[in-house]
């Protein structure tokens, strides 16, 4: 719903997506570990999932170098749709320098 802030346990399947052809829709996500947890239980899930992007980065790394376009040349990152790619290319899409995130430059 538009300029409304919605909050919800993603750990359930669910799906997001933008109908609007002319509007950005930006989806702000991050953890919130459990306040049962200890430390030492937040370090090792925080490697875990460390490890799995790495691994996943990994993966598309070697997917890129037995991947050819046709002309020949290695299949780029941007060009990928595997779990890593997206995430690098969400990143490189959304780099706004600290200017126009504090002082709308």
């Amino acid at each position: 719903e538009e300029g409304k802030c919605i909050v919800f346990d993603d750990s359930f399947e669910h799906e997001a997506w933008n109908n609007a052809p002319n509007a950005t829709r930006i989806i702000l996500i991050f953890d919130v570990w459990h306040p049962g947890l200890s430390n030492e239980e937040i370090k090792f899930l925080g490697y875990l999932q460390n490890s799995a992007l790495k691994r996943h980065r990994q993966i598309s790394l070697e997917q890129k170098s037995v991947t050819k376009t046709p002309s020949g040349n290695p299949d780029s990152l941007a060009q990928s749709n595997d779990f890593f790619s997206v995430i690098h290319r969400a990143n490189e899409v959304l780099r706004v320098s600290d200017d126009e995130v504090f002082h709308g430059t």
